[in-house]
């Protein structure tokens, strides 16, 4: 795995195990001088760990001149995002960010705060997982102040490193691909607002991202199984749509993670968001999703009309920012049929994110079309990252030999 990759995933994990610490160290009581302490000592030791255990494998190696060219597109594309955060960003973010992340943050100050988060009725969402939220408060809590900079820190790191991860872990191996795959982000006024939005959609698509460029590498290196369970576990502790996202993507590489005793680096990357999230469900209250099943499910689930409307907003989504995609995916399909090759698995998990949406959608108690409107425009980009990057993968491997492999 490159060293630039490397370094991405570690200031992921470090996100991810400041949060996950300092939300036990509000149960436990344990001075937030101490939990930065540790986690201090944990982000040394854990990025001596990466760079002296995981091997560095051998990559194609780029003329100077495509070196160049490198540079500069990925240089250009930052800027690009710079440029269009600025444009997008509002002061306190979109509605759910002072609604929901950041004013949960402000009752995970202190030991004595953070249970009455079960209190609040459930337009607050009290149930939710605090990655975001407890990942905010620590660092206000360090500083003594409700300083608004902080979220929007957080959030251009996934503004910026997300396109950036994908460039970095392709442009080895094909960099006209690798560069307008980063540059379709880059260009994409709907993923820099969103990702600037404050929200938790945008770094559970930057986990889930993760995650698929990690477990490309795992089979060389079983500490990577270790890596990949721990972005996995970070996209539960995110929000409640990455417990079925880390489920169905375990599911298509059950082999690759757990297969050949690898079941126990999966498990210890996994532990310790994952005792979080079982930790925080056993004290909140149910949600109104599940609260609101009941003999009324099977009616939602024949109902001919929820599909279709859930289909229309579908359609809008995709027609509003999305059709790029479509074009492109329609191209490699058929690649695919002429040179008789099966896509890869990847596409079908991807697939498979969307029907789990759709059928929560179906089972909403919600009313369905508010529901709709409020976040399937947010729930569909959570995959997006990854599309891109697995459909430029895809391309990476595109030839015109038929029996040529498809990226999983």
């Amino acid at each position: 795995m490159p060293r630039d990759i490397r370094i991405i995933l570690w200031l992921l994990l470090l996100c991810g195990l400041t949060s996950v610490l300092y939300f036990f160290s509000l149960i436990a009581h344990v001075p937030v001088v101490v939990t930065a302490l540790v986690v201090a000592g944990w982000a040394g030791a854990s990025l001596w760990w990466l760079l002296r255990k995981i091997a560095v494998l051998p990559e194609a190696e780029l003329s100077t001149r495509d070196q160049l060219r490198a540079y500069v597109v990925f240089a250009g594309g930052l800027a690009v995002i710079v440029t269009n955060a600025y444009i997008y960003t509002k002061q306190y973010g979109h509605w759910d960010a002072w609604w929901l992340w950041d004013y949960k943050a402000k009752y995970l100050q202190g030991e004595g705060y953070w249970r009455q988060l079960f209190a609040l009725n459930d337009s607050f969402h009290p149930d939710y997982p605090l990655f975001l939220s407890s990942l905010v408060a620590f660092v206000w809590r360090l500083m003594g102040s409700y300083n608004h900079v902080v979220p929007f820190t957080f959030s251009m790191l996934v503004a910026v490193c997300a396109p950036a991860l994908i460039f970095l872990s392709l442009y080895r191996r094909n960099l006209i691909v690798a560069s307008l795959a980063f540059l379709s982000l880059a260009f994409s006024g709907v993923f820099v607002n969103m990702s600037v939005a404050l929200y938790a959609d945008q770094p559970l698509a930057f986990l889930f991202l993760a995650a698929f460029v990690c477990v490309r590498y795992a089979p060389t290196n079983d500490r990577l199984v270790a890596i990949t369970a721990a972005l996995l576990g970070c996209c539960i502790w995110m929000k409640n749509e990455g417990m079925m996202l880390a489920i169905i993507f375990t599911l298509f590489y059950v082999r690759t993670l757990l297969a050949g005793g690898r079941y126990k680096w999966f498990a210890s990357g996994i532990a310790l968001p994952l005792l979080a999230w079982v930790v925080l469900k056993l004290g909140a209250p149910a949600n109104d999703l599940v609260k609101g099943q009941g003999g009324a499910s099977l009616a939602r689930l024949t109902d001919m009309s929820r599909y279709q409307l859930i289909g229309k907003h579908y359609y809008g989504v995709v027609t509003a920012g999305l059709m790029p995609l479509v074009v492109t995916t329609a191209v490699y399909l058929l690649y695919c049929y002429q040179t008789r090759r099966w896509p890869g698995k990847n596409l079908l998990l991807l697939l498979t994110c969307v029907v789990g949406f759709t059928m929560v959608y179906v089972l909403t108690p919600l009313d369905l079309e508010w529901h709709l409107s409020t976040s399937a425009d947010r729930i569909l980009f959570q995959l997006v990252p990854a599309y891109i990057y697995v459909m430029a993968a895809n391309f990476c491997n595109v030839t015109l030999v038929s029996n040529a492999q498809p990226f999983e």
